[in-house]
C-alpha cells in the first residue's frame, strides 16, 4: 500500500480472491485500493476485460470503486458490471461489489444496493447500508433515504438499525435530522448512540440542539456519546 509500484498490481490481486482468508484479504483490499490511485492506468488494465465468473472479480471491483473514471468504458457498464456480483454466491465478492457500489454508483447504484437489504447473510446488509448512506449524501435520493429509514425500524435487528442511523448522519437535509432527532430519545441505548453519532457528523443548528438534549439520557453511553460529539 505504501511503498508498491504498477508492477505490485497483479501480485497484490491475487490476495484478494474469495478463497483467501478474511485476515490476508482485508490488507490486501487496503493495497489495491491505494495502488489503483496511484497507477490508475495499470490498475484499468487489470478491471477492464474481467469475466463477471473469474475469480478476479474481486480485485477488479475493488479497482472500479477506488478509481475517479469510469473503468469499463462508462459508469453505466461498471454499475451493471458490480450489480452482477451482487448474485454471485460468495458473500465476500458481494460486500466488495457494494463497497464499490458505495463510492461510484450515483442514482445508478440505488435500486441494486437497496435489493442486497434483503441479502440472507448480515455482512452483506451492512454494507448495503454503508452503500445506501454514501449515496444518499451524495445525491440526495429519496429512494435511498427511505430505505435507510426502514432499515433504521429494527424490523432486520439492532446491528443493522444502527448502521441505517449511523448511514443517515452524512445526509444535509433538514428533513432527515428533523427524523433522526426522536431516535436520539431511544431506549435502546444502541440506537441512541447511533442517532448521537450521526447527527454528530455535522454539529449545527437542530443537530446542535439535539445533542445538548441527549446529555439528559439515562444511559451513560449516550451521553459519553453526545459529549464527544459536542
Amino acid at each position: 500500500a505504501m511503498l508498491g509500484d504498477e508492477t505490485a498490481i497483479e501480485s497484490v490481486a491475487r490476495w484478494v480472491a474469495p478463497a483467501v482468508s478474511p485476515a490476508l484479504s482485508t490488507l490486501a483490499e487496503k493495497a489495491l485500493r491505494e495502488l489503483a490511485r496511484r497507477h490508475p492506468v495499470e490498475a484499468q488494465r487489470l478491471a477492464a476485460d474481467v469475466d463477471e465468473s473469474s475469480d478476479a472479480v474481486v480485485a477488479a471491483a475493488i479497482v472500479i470503486g477506488a478509481m475517479p473514471i469510469a473503468v469499463r468504458g462508462s459508469r453505466e457498464a461498471d454499475v451493471g458490471f458490480l450489480s452482477t456480483l451482487l448474485t454471485r454466491g460468495e458473500p465476500h465478492v458481494r460486500r466488495i461489489a457494494l463497497d464499490a457500489l458505495g463510492e461510484i454508483g450515483g442514482a445508478l447504484g440505488v435500486e441494486p444496493v437497496t435489493f442486497a437489504l434483503a441479502d440472507e447473510e448480515l455482512e452483506v446488509q451492512l454494507a448495503a447500508v454503508r452503500a445506501l448512506g454514501k449515496l444518499a449524501g451524495k445525491t440526495g435520493d429519496a429512494r435511498a433515504i427511505e430505505r435507510l429509514f426502514d432499515a433504521a425500524g429494527g424490523v432486520q435487528g439492532t446491528e443493522l438499525a444502527a448502521a441505517a442511523i449511523r448511514g443517515l448522519g452524512g445526509i444535509a437535509d433538514s428533513d432527515v435530522v428533523a427524523r433522526l432527532v426522536p431516535l436520539t430519545r431511544s431506549a435502546d441505548p444502541e440506537l441512541a448512540v447511533a442517532a448521537v453519532d450521526a447527527l454528530g457528523r455535522r454539529v449545527e443548528g437542530a443537530r446542535l440542539d439535539a445533542l445538548v438534549e441527549a446529555l439528559g439520557h439515562r444511559e451513560a453511553e449516550v451521553v459519553k456519546a453526545a459529549l464527544t460529539a459536542l
